[in-house]
């Protein structure tokens, strides 16, 4: 039997050579095939079973254990687009019960995103691809690349220089892109998907396009924010940000007592920071779910001066217990938010957007703080962790969200984004830790309606799975109108529609 499917997948490969002008009406069945060895087949060095370390070492690589765990069929690795390209060309003529997930730095902790039970997973952790060009600009870079990665090579050149990517470096480069992407650069220079010149992308058929201001642009548009809905990317080539000096980064340390005067002068900095698009403001509320008091962190960036900065001025004046100010590279940044979200823990995250209301900020941090965090102590979770991140999205990074799946650009005021989350070690608490954060995010989100101050806007890099990363995209009738026929032009058999498992797909 298994020299019989090695000779069809190969002779029909060999046949068609994954073209994409392939007629549908002789392209073969391979529903009754085994769907991993049509693969090994087709790809005999690059696919991986349970028993192979190198699938072990794989399901080691998730951020999260509560991903890593979930055991798929088999694992895929290609080494080329040519291999995605044939993985591709064999899952989409296969059985729609044939499901499969992408992964490429593998950290988003919700289920399926980047790993699937008893499914494929195509790992692109060798399309890792590193190059800069300084004579034009730009980063070449594979999906399956790491942001510290990244940030090393850029640190490496001449001069000095910087590029719209993760704030932690283990983040993977091809998820964060068609997720939208913040960064230091947001408000002078857009979301990171905005700053993507081109991307290379497999399709459900296995047919390769290029996606560029002059090529697809439909496509262009919808893969910059739009998820793992429109085909796999193998290669992002983005802009090169020459600066003028380091990153000046400050990080602040405040008590609880200060909460309310830190998310006043968080509020403040949302509603004027316009002025001074070259800074940024997050604030982490949390610490040890062990019923201890919590920390509030404020971390500020400048491209110029954070002590100078109007905006960023009423952060100092706050009594504090800790501060620390240098001239930062993006590598050291990355490292900084690296250290305060470590790896090998079981996470649940979930997201929401609101509009500029401290009151409504520290009602939900207060709520955490008394509800969440004293549950958790219960469950005598040892060194379980938690908290809320607080993001402002000025009117600056509003501007540069028009012509991606952003969409927020006709919002006429500043938001906040939020982002709340446990990690935690034992796997028979996961589904009481999961009721905790979502309980609380029900209540935020109901107090926030009640206030006026809520918000449909939802961040797909944050997502939850409690969340619509697009509810708010399907109140725009054009929008989505046009993310629809973009979705069936691409992906006429609606391949990531119905074969992938990501919560936060699209259905053509």
């Amino acid at each position: 039997m298994r020299s019989s499917v090695r000779w069809l997948a190969t002779t029909l490969l060999i046949i068609t050579g994954c073209a994409e002008n392939a007629q549908e009406d002789i392209r073969p069945d391979l529903s009754k095939f085994s769907i991993c060895s049509v693969l090994s087949s087709s790809l005999p060095d690059s696919v991986y079973f349970p028993d192979d370390q190198v699938y072990q070492s794989q399901t080691d690589s998730y951020w999260a254990t509560n991903q890593g765990e979930l055991a798929a069929a088999c694992r895929v690795t290609p080494r080329s687009r040519e291999d995605v390209q044939k993985a591709m060309w064999v899952l989409s003529r296969s059985s729609k019960s044939s499901t499969f997930a992408v992964k490429s730095g593998g950290h988003s902790a919700v289920a399926n995103t980047s790993n699937v039970e008893s499914g494929v997973v195509i790992d692109l952790e060798l399309l890792n691809h590193i190059n800069v060009d300084t004579e034009i600009g730009i980063v070449d870079i594979g999906p399956g690349a790491r942001w510290a990665d990244v940030y090393r090579h850029v640190d490496m050149l001449p001069g000095i220089y910087g590029v719209a990517g993760g704030r932690a470096g283990s983040v993977g480069v091809g998820g964060y892109f068609v997720g939208g992407g913040l960064s230091v650069f947001t408000g002078t220079h857009g979301w990171a998907c905005d700053n993507a010149v081109a991307f290379e992308i497999v399709l459900g058929n296995g047919s390769i396009v290029q996606a560029s201001h002059r090529s697809h642009q439909d496509l262009f548009r919808v893969i910059k924010g739009g998820g793992s809905n429109f085909g796999i990317v193998t290669r992002v080539k983005t802009r090169l940000i020459p600066l003028e000096r380091q990153i000046d980064v400050t990080q602040i340390s405040y008590d609880w007592t200060q909460l309310p005067t830190v998310l006043e002068a968080l509020s403040r900095y949302t509603a004027e920071a316009d002025t001074e698009p070259e800074t940024t403001v997050s604030v982490s509320i949390g610490g040890l779910m062990n019923g201890g008091a919590m920390l509030v962190t404020v971390v500020l960036t400048s491209l110029y001066d954070t002590y100078l900065s109007e905006s960023l001025r009423p952060f100092f004046k706050i009594r504090h217990v800790f501060i620390q100010r240098q001239r930062r590279s993006q590598l050291d940044i990355a490292r900084l938010y690296d250290s305060s979200e470590p790896k090998g823990f079981r996470e649940h995250r979930t997201t929401t957007t609101v509009e500029n209301d401290a009151f409504l900020l520290l009602m939900m941090a207060r709520n955490f703080s008394d509800t969440v965090a004293p549950a958790m102590a219960k469950l005598k979770e040892t060194g379980s962790q938690g908290g809320l991140l607080l993001q402002p999205l000025t009117l600056s990074h509003l501007r540069h969200s028009k012509d991606n799946m952003i969409g927020l650009h006709k919002a006429k005021e500043p938001l906040i984004l939020i982002s709340t989350v446990i990690r935690h070690s034992q796997p028979e608490t996961d589904e009481k830790v999961e009721d905790l954060l979502l309980d609380h995010m029900r209540q935020a989100n109901e107090l926030a309606l009640r206030r006026g101050s809520a918000h449909a806007w939802r961040y797909l890099n944050y997502a939850g799975i409690d969340t619509d990363p697009f509810e708010y995209h399907k109140g725009d009738d054009r929008l989505w109108s046009f993310v629809l026929a973009t979705k069936e032009k691409y992906d006429p058999s609606n391949v990531f529609g119905e074969q992938i498992r990501d919560p936060f797909r699209i259905n053509s």
